[in-house]
């Protein structure tokens, strides 16, 4: 029997334990929808904004007040800010990916699909390439990662992870903390989706919307890509067909 687990990185903000609950169940009916055969699936949802939390509260008293029209956006940035800022401490990095290397026990013999949305891929990128980790596939969403690459001095470990695994990273169109990953090969695929609730689609807020998006922009190809595997049908040149079809690329 085909053996998937999914290890879930969360982005900015104050995520409790099962802030995908309804991710992970919708993920589970489609793959069920798609193929008849028995496979075992296990997820592994990662929460760390307590240890970001404890210091982005020496921010916050920097923050400025700002006018109503402009409110919500403001304070999405510097929510964003506080959050990057905090990651980029020592102490708060090591004990993020401490936590995760605790929860995440690689196994040979189960195909590991990571899924990372916003500042969660680049802590992804940093988790992967510290203990040299090689996944099974990658799906980033809504990911700063190229940003925050291009004024890393490690650009070079990307390869590191990016042998094997497929790479799929997903943006939002209106999305304006997302950004195109790398100008080389290492993703197989870069594309704009239509992402959020209604309400939340051509806003910037659509960032925040990954995981409750009801069209199935976001979901789709990452159930698609596991109802391959299990039917051992997976062939990157179809895939790839499938994912732009469903996104008219």
């Amino acid at each position: 029997m085909k053996k998937f687990k999914i290890v879930i990185l969360h982005g900015i903000g104050q995520q409790v334990q099962g802030y995908s609950k309804e991710f992970q169940e919708d993920l589970l009916k489609r793959i069920k929808k798609n193929t008849k055969e028995k496979f075992k699936l296990s997820f592994e949802e990662i929460t760390y904004s307590d240890i970001i939390d404890n210091k982005v509260k020496t921010f916050t008293d920097r923050e400025c007040k700002l006018n109503v029209s402009y409110e919500e956006m403001r304070e999405m940035f510097n929510y964003y800010a506080n959050d990057a800022i905090a990651y980029g401490v020592p102490s708060v990095k090591k004990n993020i990916l401490k936590r995760i290397s605790e929860r995440d026990k690689p196994d040979k013999q189960v195909h590991t699909i990571y899924v990372a949305h916003s500042l969660g891929g680049i802590i992804l990128f940093d988790y992967l390439t510290h203990f040299g980790i090689v996944p099974g596939s990658i799906f980033t969403l809504g990911s700063p990662l190229g940003l925050y690459l291009e004024y890393q001095s490690n650009k070079n470990k990307i390869k590191k992870i990016t042998k094997k695994p497929l790479w799929i990273n997903i943006i939002g169109q209106d999305d304006i903390i997302a950004k195109p990953l790398f100008d080389t090969k290492e993703v197989d695929m870069n594309y704009v989706a239509k992402i959020g609730v209604l309400g939340q689609r051509q806003t910037p807020f659509c960032h925040t919307a990954y995981f409750n998006s009801n069209d199935g922009n976001v979901i789709k190809p990452i159930a698609k890509r596991i109802s391959m595997l299990i039917q051992k049908k997976f062939e990157i040149r179809k895939y790839k067909k499938y994912v732009k079809n469903l996104w008219n690329i």
